[in-house]
């Protein structure tokens, strides 16, 4: 299966988050997947920051692939048929602009009506249930290179 896993980044910074979504990426790949790793520049700092990043997300069509997994806000918007969400954790930055994040997700929450949402723990779980209104099922990340628990994510986020 041919995936694409799309995460924000904030530029210059390097993040728990974008370190899981890079082993995710290599994993799928170890697992007999092709994946690559699509970053959205992002900033929180400033409200047009924020709606910057969601006009980028929500312009960007991914073609070519069988899979896209979004893990952050606000690549939820990218658009592609076949979409999954696996909800990393809260950022402990980043709350300032919260409100509005889930303002602009609310406005469209059925997006996620077609998408099987998963989410790295409780704490994620409760974000991704608050942001679509629909409970995710937990998929933890597994730690370090658990390719049993790697295993596990693959299947999940492929099935």
């Amino acid at each position: 299966m041919k995936l694409v896993a799309v995460k924000t980044s904030m530029p210059f910074a390097r993040t728990k988050s974008d370190a899981l979504v890079d082993d995710l990426v290599a994993k799928l790949n170890q697992f007999g997947h092709e994946a690559e790793v699509v970053r959205i520049p992002y900033s929180d700092e400033s409200v047009e920051g924020v709606l910057k990043a969601m006009v980028a997300a929500s312009m960007l069509r991914i073609r070519g692939v069988d899979r896209i997994v979004v893990h952050d806000f606000p690549s939820y918007y990218v658009r592609h048929e076949n979409k999954v969400a696996w909800f990393t954790e809260p950022s402990p930055g980043g709350a300032s602009q919260a409100a509005l994040a889930q303002a602009a997700l609310n406005m469209d929450a059925r997006q996620f009506a077609t998408m099987r949402l998963y989410a790295v723990s409780e704490a994620a779980q409760a974000v991704a249930s608050r942001i679509s209104g629909l409970a995710a099922t937990i998929v933890p990340a597994p730690a370090g290179d658990d390719d049993d628990g790697w295993r596990g994510v693959v299947e999940a986020l492929t099935a």
